[in-house]
């Protein structure tokens, strides 16, 4: 397997596809209906699979969601540049990424309800665009 921190050409590419799939998250937990939830996956390399999740306090706007996603991702050169994952929580919004899955699918069945309150992140309180509480390096 490639490592991706020591190869320039595979980071620039690593943080392409990390950029691209970082845009469908975003997208994805800003659209109404989505509870302010979205995680995706993306295959990097044959042996290595992006996860990436994105998850809004419910009183935000799609707007407001979309803003603070992207800042957080925004931040994660200035975070964890080059790294195999990195964490980002605003008050309003948690982001993450890792090359090992850390997340669970929806199961047949069960109500998106279900699954955003089962990941809900308790301590997010509303409306408050403050700098991220910490990021997480690895």
């Amino acid at each position: 397997m490639t490592n991706i921190s020591e190869n320039a050409a595979e980071q620039r590419r690593f943080d392409r596809e990390l950029g691209s799939l970082m845009s469908k998250v975003r997208g994805r937990a800003a659209a109404r209906g989505s509870l302010g939830l979205a995680k995706l996956q993306t295959k990097f390399t044959p042996f290595v699979t992006i996860y990436a999740l994105a998850q809004c306090t419910r009183d935000l706007s799609p707007l407001d969601c979309s803003q603070c996603v992207s800042t957080a991702v925004a931040n994660f050169p200035g975070f964890c540049p080059h790294r195999n994952g990195c964490r980002a929580l605003y008050s309003s919004c948690y982001v993450r990424y890792e090359i090992y899955p850390f997340f669970f699918p929806l199961a047949a069945g069960s109500s998106k309800a279900a699954l955003a309150a089962s990941l809900s992140i308790p301590w997010l309180s509303p409306r408050s665009h403050l700098p991220p509480l910490y990021a997480v390096f690895q």
